[in-house]
């Protein structure tokens, strides 16, 4: 096996894993938190294998079939694993969509269609373009489309997104010069517990008066960038 093999097998199984860990499976009243835990253990297992797999030392094709292993073989799971991540995504925008609309949840089933055609023509291109040279990088794609998607079209709402809406708070009264570690009121009464690294990252997105969830879709592709260029520098 090649290191190039090698390298794009581990880009696979990076996919893999961001496909599971990104994956939003809404908490319904109707289970209990242990069944609830229950259920998703399974993908829970296969989101740390994929994890362990993936910082293995060792080449990764050691027992794989040997056509797995050439270069085409490992560009079509590549393109599967991408192609069934960016579909997820887009039907988990559809549910959330659905489930949350009393929110103000407000998204076109046709825009999420000719969304979905549009990364996997872009995901197609990059697998062509230069004998699939960028085609890891194809992972970002979807990323961006999902983040930003949500952005525009899901409001945050107190009951539904208290988490980001008490850091807002906390920065703002930071930024006011004030002790930012009080109880706020965002959905009920909750006191910020978080420490400083936590919510001082979403600073520059006070400041500028944009939507935070922009530093975590900055921070996300960032992220990708980064783990798929140590899975191609690990092997030169």
């Amino acid at each position: 096996m090649t290191e190039d093999q090698d390298s794009r097998l581990r880009q696979i199984l990076f996919a893999f894993a961001v496909l599971l860990g990104g994956i939003l499976f809404p908490f319904r009243s109707s289970l209990s938190v242990l069944n609830f835990q229950i259920m998703i253990l399974p993908l829970t297992i296969l989101y740390l294998l994929s994890v362990l797999f993936f910082f293995r030392r060792r080449p990764l094709a050691e027992g794989l079939p040997d056509w797995l292993t050439k270069t085409e073989s490992s560009n079509s799971v590549l393109f599967l694993t991408l192609t069934a991540f960016s579909l997820a995504g887009m039907c988990m925008l559809a549910y959330e969509n659905h489930l949350f609309s009393q929110f103000g949840y407000n998204i076109s089933y046709l825009y999420l269609g000719v969304l979905s055609i549009f990364i996997l023509l872009l995901i197609s291109a990059l697998r062509i373009y230069k004998k699939g040279k960028y085609f890891p990088y194809a992972l970002i794609i979807p990323i961006i489309a999902i983040h930003l998607s949500s952005i525009l079209n899901f409001p945050l709402h107190p009951e539904r997104s208290d988490m980001l809406l008490l850091i807002q708070a906390a920065s703002e009264r930071f930024i006011a010069g004030s002790n930012p570690y009080v109880c706020y009121e965002i959905f009920n009464p909750v006191m910020l517990t978080y420490l400083p690294g936590m919510w001082l990252s979403y600073l520059p997105a006070i400041v500028l008066n944009i939507d935070l969830r922009t530093v975590n879709l900055i921070l996300l592709t960032i992220a990708a960038f980064c783990f798929i260029r140590s899975a191609e520098d690990s092997q030169k």
